[in-house]
C-alpha cells in the first residue's frame, strides 16, 4: 500500500494525503459493497421498520380501547334493584 515515501508526502502536504487516502478507502468500499446491495438492504430494513411500527401503533390503539372499556366498567355506578 503506502511506503516510506508516502510518509514523507504526508509530512509535506498532509491535506492532500488525507484526501487521497479518503478517496481510496471510499472507492474500495464502494466497489466491494456496491450501491445496489446497499439500496436493497436499506429498503428491506425500512420496510421491516414500517411494518413493525404499524403493528406497534395498532397494538397501542387496541390496548387503549380495552383499557377504556375496563375503566368504564369499573366507573359506572351499579343500580340497586330496590
Amino acid at each position: 500500500m503506502y511506503t516510506i515515501t508516502s510518509i514523507s508526502l504526508c509530512q509535506a502536504n498532509p491535506c492532500k494525503w488525507i484526501k487521497k487516502t479518503v478517496r481510496y478507502l471510499y472507492n474500495s468500499l464502494h466497489t466491494r459493497i456496491g450501491t445496489r446491495k446497499v439500496d436493497m438492504l436499506s429498503t428491506i430494513v425500512l420496510s421491516l421498520l414500517a411494518i413493525w411500527l404499524s403493528i406497534v401503533i395498532i397494538g397501542q390503539l387496541i390496548g387503549f380501547g380495552v383499557g377504556y372499556s375496563i375503566y368504564k366498567s369499573f366507573s359506572t355506578p351499579e343500580k340497586d334493584g330496590k
